[in-house]
């Protein structure tokens, strides 16, 4: 039995199982980024600039004038910013790269050269706009460009923004999932996140880490079946670990009860996941 963690469904598309990407209706997909921490940030005139204006979150009103008299050349319209434990530390998440299949290795390149030039860019509008960071210095990037969305596989089941949004509940769940929708606009400096209504959460069901025509093959993380939009809340870590614990532990029951992972006992797999702590 393989367990197909690539996080792109490598193994899972070239074996031939099918798969999506992007948006049903264009193929666009989201947009990856380059995360970036500075430092020697004045902390107290920040909190200060946000006691007196609370309504300005994430610096949008600075950024919307800046943009508005043509100093700022950036798709993302706001600063998500991350204050870290240390005094004067923060991290942020700003940068965009669009249009990147980050399953082609030149593209992916391409990416990381564009990414790590933003991030000099941002720096540099952060000193001279974005009050506390006058004197900010850039401590480190992440280890490489941090990729979104790239192939989804087609499974038993296909989650969808329905399911999330309506927190749908499923007989073969094997992991909750409370993250809203996070959708990084495909092409421009917006986004969508909005969170399941009519629940705390909702669950992912065990046929979507099941894909279609292929046995003796699991898929995890990120890649498993869903919609482009249903994609943007389960993308992230924690669904992922998730995914991850249930997949391994289908694996090892289609061996012990010599099975394929489709034909796996759905109600031992959630037993055993919930005998190992895991809310299902």
């Amino acid at each position: 039995v393989v367990v197909d963690a690539t996080g792109d469904a490598d193994v899972a598309a070239r074996s031939g199982a099918p798969y999506e990407q992007g948006r049903r209706e264009d193929g666009r997909i989201q947009p990856v980024s380059l995360f970036f921490g500075v430092g020697n940030v004045d902390d107290g005139a920040v909190q200060a600039y946000m006691d007196e204006h609370p309504e300005d979150e994430s610096f949008r009103s600075i950024v919307a004038e800046a943009m508005a008299r043509g100093e700022f050349s950036h798709t993302k319209n706001w600063f998500t910013m991350f204050r870290m434990p240390r005094a004067g530390e923060w991290w942020a998440n700003v940068s965009r790269v669009h249009h990147v299949d980050a399953t082609d290795a030149d593209q992916l390149t391409h990416a990381e050269i564009e990414g790590h030039r933003q991030v000099l860019y941002l720096v540099d509008f952060m000193r001279k706009r974005l009050p506390g960071f006058q004197d900010c210095t850039l401590i480190d990037t992440g280890t490489q460009i941090g990729v979104r969305e790239t192939r989804r596989i087609v499974g038993r089941y296909v989650l969808t923004a329905e399911d999330v949004l309506g927190a749908r509940r499923f007989a073969d769940a094997i992991a909750r999932v409370s993250f809203p929708i996070d959708i990084h606009d495909v092409q421009g400096g917006g986004g969508r996140f909005e969170g399941p209504r009519d629940g705390p959460y909702y669950t992912i069901p065990y046929r979507c880490l099941v894909p279609l025509r292929i046995e003796n093959l699991l898929v995890a993380g990120r890649p498993i079946s869903a919609t482009h939009e249903a994609h943007g809340s389960l993308r992230v870590m924690p669904p992922c670990f998730a995914t991850g614990q249930a997949a391994g532990i289908a694996a090892a029951l289609a061996l012990e009860t010599e099975v394929t992972p489709r034909q796996v006992d759905v109600d031992l797999l959630r037993a055993s996941l919930e005998q190992q702590g895991a809310l299902v």
